[in-house]
């Protein structure tokens, strides 16, 4: 009998052991020693202010961006724009070539508009529309798009993307239209330098004000943070899809006391997981949190 007391105590002794403790045994989705599985291509993480790289898969492989593209319109854009609340007429030229992309390339602005490089700016980032991003480098390349274009792909190579180009503002799959995870990884550390940049890439909303052709304000959500959700890791991001792209995603997260940054490409959705690149990330950053 005294055996078998001492034994129903020591049970009890380290189940309410393990239930003070929280049970740190299922805090996350994978152990500590085990690497999550990625079911993106190409995968990369870096720790933001330090540029360490904690993660990567296929970082210099030559990938797509998708709509990942508009990070670098919106930071030449940035960086070249002296008053963000100038009004600027979007181009009907613009909608007429959107129209030849397929119904992927969204507008969300009208045709002869005239909204504010800063609404078009917030269209781009938490919108991705492509009717914003063409305005934008129309208006930062004196009405020449291809203008714009070799405005980006100077900054790409003056910031040392090697691997890196661009022939079009929207990320469209093209031959002239190519990245790799490290390269954007460069790049997304140098956006988020900028504070206005960060605030886009982080913020959940922003509101289009009354224009020549909105009679009402117009509010816009962030989506990735929609899609993320109130208690992911993901703090920020801008994703994009393209056939051969697949899904692609960057994003910002901030856990532990440090900021990381991350960068995924040909992530292939299906109806059960059509947001793979997603679970990529937070499968990593939770990976990384609790390492």
């Amino acid at each position: 009998m005294g055996k078998r007391v001492l034994a129903l105590l020591m049970v009890l002794f380290v189940s309410a052991f393990m239930v003070s403790c929280g049970s740190n045994t299922t805090s996350s989705t994978y152990a500590k020693s085990k690497k999550p599985s990625v079911k993106s291509k190409c995968a990369i993480v870096v720790e933001l202010k330090s540029g360490k790289v904690v993660y990567s898969k296929n970082a210099d492989r030559k990938t797509r961006p998708a709509s990942m593209e508009k990070i670098m319109v919106a930071l030449v854009a940035l960086n070249n724009i002296k008053d963000l609340d100038e009004r600027y007429a979007t181009n009907k030229k613009d909608y007429d070539y959107i129209k030849t992309l397929g119904p992927g390339n969204s507008t969300g602005f009208a045709i002869g508009e005239e909204a504010t490089m800063r609404d078009y700016l917030y269209g781009i980032m938490m919108w991705s529309k492509a009717d914003a991003a063409m305005t934008v480098a129309r208006y930062c390349g004196g009405g020449s798009i291809d203008k714009f274009i070799k405005m980006e792909n100077a900054y790409a190579k003056k910031i040392g993307l090697k691997h890196s180009h661009f022939d079009n503002v929207i990320g469209f799959d093209s031959k002239g239209t190519y990245m790799t995870c490290s390269d954007y990884a460069k790049l997304l550390r140098c956006a988020m330098k900028n504070k206005l940049f960060k605030k886009m890439f982080t913020g959940s909303t922003y509101t289009i004000q009354p224009n020549n052709k909105r009679k009402t304000a117009k509010k816009i959500t962030h989506a990735e943070l929609t899609i993320a959700g109130k208690n992911s890791l993901i703090k920020g991001g801008k994703r994009g899809y393209t056939d051969k792209a697949q899904k692609t995603l960057a994003a910002y997260g901030k856990f532990n006391g440090k900021e990381y940054i991350s960068v995924t490409t040909e992530a292939k959705g299906t109806k059960a997981d059509p947001y793979p690149n997603f679970a990529d990330t937070e499968n990593l950053y939770e990976y990384i949190k609790n390492k």
